[in-house]
């Protein structure tokens, strides 16, 4: 006889399967040695137990065996190592995504971590729009301090159009339905290419389903991909490439319609002209960081 509670199903006291489905997280790992602890720890946190943690090594460091160091062996987590030292972090969530069991898709940077009710508050609306978000709170690793939250916070759900999602110049971390993610993260994109798998999901629900309340920090560092002093060539780099490959009626980057390519251009344009403002301060002295740079165009109400 079958005995169901809303999470597991039991027969004559044995687990048979759980009804809660599987969400992968995963987190690429460069030069992650200092973070991965407090990362992985977060995950280990999580109110919703039935998870697994992908680590790609895209440095060849062992971080299973430094987790083990620190007393972490959770049978949960495992890792693989990108072909080549350095590949970038799209190569690393693309052998995830090949290598997951999940019907989730949860990405984690390994220098960011989930506060304990992330995947236990995101999940319901995953579940039945295919994507979800929370607020980002952007943190200086540096001094802890806050330094910038997209969106006003509260306990509540609203609905960010496409448009609203295209003005955004923080990264927002969405949680997937694995059928939302249908073109993977393309490997020619040095920066941001977290950004268009983001906006393909959003286009093809038409919205996306979005909580106010932070449920995440985005730590920001002098070493992070997007803050280190090459950034912005990088950003530049992959600007280029994106509008060849939008512009490409062979390619496309796997948006449609061609209304949809002309505002994700449009918006790369724009992001283009900001990013020329940003790398003209550093040249004169300026020595944040992007994301307070535009902290502080917010503040002095430029966006």
């Amino acid at each position: 006889m079958l005995l169901r509670s809303n999470l597991l199903v039991f027969a004559q006291g044995r687990i048979l399967y759980s009804l809660r489905p599987l969400v992968t997280i995963v987190t690429p790992c460069y030069n992650a040695q200092t973070s991965i602890q407090r990362c992985v720890e977060s995950v280990l946190a999580q109110s919703y137990p039935r998870w697994e943690m992908i680590l790609v090594s895209d440095d060849h460091h062992d971080y299973l065996t430094q987790l083990k160091r620190a007393g972490i062996n959770d049978p949960r987590i495992r890792q693989y190592q990108s072909p080549t030292v350095k590949t970038g972090p799209n190569a690393p969530r693309n052998i995830a995504l090949a290598n997951a069991k999940g019907d989730y898709f949860a990405p984690l940077d390994a220098d960011d971590f989930y506060y304990p009710k992330r995947l236990e508050l995101l999940l319901p609306a995953v579940r039945a729009f295919g994507i979800a978000a929370d607020n980002t709170l952007v943190v200086d690793e540096l001094t802890d301090k806050l330094l910038y939250v997209p969106f006003p916070q509260g306990e509540q759900w609203q609905r960010i159009s496409l448009g609203q999602f295209l003005k955004l110049s923080t990264p927002i971390g969405l949680v997937f339905r694995r059928d939302f993610i249908t073109y993977g993260w393309n490997e020619g994109v040095e920066l941001g290419e977290d950004t268009l798998v983001n906006l393909r999901a959003i286009a093809r629900l038409g919205y996306l389903p979005f909580y106010n309340q932070g449920l995440h920090e985005y730590r920001i560092h002098d070493n992070s991909i997007c803050h280190h002093s090459d950034a912005a060539q990088k950003a530049e780099r992959a600007y280029t490439y994106t509008l060849q490959a939008l512009a490409d009626p062979n390619d496309g980057m796997g948006f449609n319609p061609s209304v949809i390519k002309d505002a994700i251009s449009a918006t790369i344009r724009a992001k283009q002209s900001l990013n020329n403002r940003y790398s003209e301060l550093c040249n004169n002295g300026y020595t944040g960081s992007f994301q307070d740079f535009i902290a502080q165009r917010s503040t002095q109400g430029y966006d």
